[in-house]
């Protein structure tokens, strides 16, 4: 896998929906995170946003392509679709990322 998707900017444009609730919890064994949305009375997944992937650090977060299929369900359930177009341009390149040293 050579890319992985920015999550800071997914963040960002996933508060444009009105009343949508983000909650956040954050791993005891890694810098990882765990974000759920809740709009109505819909949940999405836990999804997991990393920081460092293959001694790469990503400071915005990122998240994989599998985590991007739970973001498209919820969007998919609660009317929002329309951004998701937009949420998948989002990607990085990992090879523009030099290791940490």
């Amino acid at each position: 896998m050579n890319f992985v998707y920015n999550f800071k900017d997914i963040l960002d444009t996933i508060k444009t929906i009105n009343n949508i609730d983000i909650s956040c919890q954050k791993s005891t064994k890694s810098p990882d995170e765990y974000y759920s949305f809740k709009l109505q009375k819909v949940y999405s997944s836990p999804i997991m946003v990393c920081y460092n992937k293959n001694d790469i650090e990503i400071p915005q977060g990122f998240i994989y392509p599998e985590s991007l299929e739970q973001i498209f369900k919820f969007l998919k359930k609660t009317d929002n679709l329309s951004i998701y177009e937009q949420i998948q341009n989002f990607k990085i390149n990992l090879s523009l990322f030099p290791p940490i040293t």
